[in-house]
């Protein structure tokens, strides 16, 4: 109805039914909006919220299980190979050798420089400490 009387609607906006009535298509019940306003007004009425409430806890659990399932599985292997793949070789920030990364979130080439680390980091802290004590 609209487009019949004022053409095209611009891209981004919306025709809002006035009276909240979707049936009432009279021309001067309809009115042209900015769409994000004309979402975010519709979506903040206890109905909808309560309705996406809903809706998003059945997508969790269809996710859970298409994340258990053969194909969940397969779909992720296949993302990790192509990430680890694209990772190449990197450099132990501990003892700076080269190393092939076995997860994505890797920085030492081995369990004895990850403690070394942790060690050193540990070793810090404790001079903060000491220190604050020394002064307090």
């Amino acid at each position: 109805m609209w487009e019949a009387h004022n053409g095209p609607v611009p891209a981004g906006h919306h025709v809002h039914h006035i009276d909240q009535n979707r049936r009432n298509n009279e021309i001067d019940n309809l009115q042209l909006v900015d769409g994000r306003e004309h979402v975010r007004a519709h979506s903040s009425t206890e109905k909808v919220k309560k309705h996406m409430r809903t809706i998003q806890q059945l997508g969790k659990e269809a996710a859970k299980a298409w994340h258990k399932s053969e194909e969940g599985s397969k779909w992720h292997k296949e993302h990790f190979d192509a990430l680890m793949a694209s990772k190449g070789i990197l450099q132990c920030t501990e003892c700076f050798s080269e190393f092939k990364p076995t997860n994505f979130r890797q920085k030492f080439c081995c369990k004895r420089c990850n403690n070394r680390a942790k060690m050193r980091a540990w070793r810090a802290r404790q001079k903060e400490v000491n220190a604050t004590k020394l002064y307090s």
